[in-house]
């Protein structure tokens, strides 16, 4: 599948994907994609079955490992970058080109900055955008949920 849409792309495709049963078969699997056309991956460096209570804690030293293996490649890391001090620890750390924050930047929407905004300005910012845009009332709850919770 990668390889047709690599093809029919005018742009590099990049993938983003979690740890398999080892860091050698993530790997293989990377260099599979890479040789069909895979330019960049964004890896969450946790396991398929690191969900939920069972998070635990992401695997940098993986990150690492495959951000030396893939010098030449741009790797995003993915994985316990709840703020900006988190982000560029990552990527000093283990070398990765740039990092990503998921359920981080849900937590903490200022996770990019290193300015403290006070959470009354957050929450009537992220209020202000949803009223712009369609949501559902539970999401909106749901996201004031995760912000207040962070």
């Amino acid at each position: 599948m990668c390889e047709q849409i690599a093809k029919g792309i005018k742009y590099p495709l990049s993938v983003k994907m979690r740890l398999h049963e080892n860091l050698e078969t993530t790997i293989k699997i990377m260099e599979r994609l890479k040789a069909v056309g895979v330019a960049s991956f964004t890896v969450h460096v946790r396991y398929y079955w690191q969900k939920g209570e069972k998070r635990g804690i992401a695997d940098w030293e993986c990150l690492k490992k495959i951000k030396e293996h893939f010098k030449d490649t741009i790797i995003i890391g993915n994985g316990d970058a709840y703020n900006y001090a988190d982000a560029n620890r990552m990527i000093a750390e283990t070398l990765v080109d740039g990092a990503m924050s998921g359920y981080g930047a849900l937590l903490n929407p200022t996770a990019f900055t290193e300015e403290v905004i006070p959470l009354k300005t957050i929450l009537i910012d992220y209020l202000s955008i949803a009223r712009c845009h369609q949501n559902s009332f539970i999401d909106i709850l749901r996201h004031v949920g995760w912000i207040l919770k962070g």
